[in-house]
């Protein structure tokens, strides 16, 4: 498990009935956690999740997109989210360090 660039790992890929056309992406996944590790500080996971997909996006721009149209579809969904999540960090942090209540609500304005 521990080599997930080894033939083990990809038999095992398989064996869990996971997309053949997602393997690519899912290893670029595990990959990218280990680079950055689990950050712990304020808005860590957010970075990380956020640096995660464009590196997913940026592995499946050289698939054929027959392939990976639905996870291209839902990287980007998770993108755009990520943003969101960023967005609303900021906006608390910037409460947090003012005495100045933030007029907009990301939250309200993205439903």
């Amino acid at each position: 498990m521990r080599d997930y660039r080894s033939a083990s790992f990809r038999a095992l890929y398989g064996r869990a009935g996971l997309p053949p056309s997602t393997y690519l992406a899912f290893r670029e996944a595990l990959e990218a956690m280990h680079e950055g590790g689990f950050i712990d500080a304020s808005g860590g996971s957010t970075t990380l999740k956020r640096r995660i997909v464009e590196r997913l996006l940026a592995r499946c721009a050289n698939e054929r997109i027959e392939d990976v149209e639905p996870l291209i579809t839902l990287l980007r969904r998770f993108a755009a989210e990520a943003a969101r999540e960023e967005a609303r960090t900021l906006c608390q942090e910037l409460a947090g360090d003012s005495a100045i209540e933030p007029r907009c609500d990301p939250e309200r304005e993205a439903a």
